[in-house]
């Protein structure tokens, strides 16, 4: 996520995981929802269990979130829900 944007800007932040080894996932579906300071989002992904001794490797699973200004100049939070039921906050500076 960038350290700033102006009011103007359009906000994208990207969101990345890894999976354990042996539980491989896909995008599943997001909810995303966004007041005049923050913006929540949470993730789900479809997962696959394989079992045995040589699971296939899984690879990282992203979600882009692009927010439309306008955006309140000071800062904006985006808070993002895990599977442990913590969250995950970052925040960018909206100048005007």
């Amino acid at each position: 996520m960038p350290d700033s944007i102006r009011a103007t800007d359009t906000l994208v932040a990207y969101l990345s995981g890894r999976p354990d080894v042996g539980n491989c996932f896909s995008e599943g579906e997001a909810n995303v929802q966004r007041d005049s300071a923050r913006v929540f989002v949470t993730v789900w992904a479809d997962a696959s269990q394989y079992y045995g001794s040589n699971p296939p490797p899984c690879g990282v699973v992203g979600y882009r979130y692009e927010g439309a200004p306008p955006f309140m100049p000071g800062w904006f939070v985006v808070v993002v829900g895990q599977p442990d039921s913590t969250v995950f906050a970052d925040s960018v500076r909206v100048v005007g």
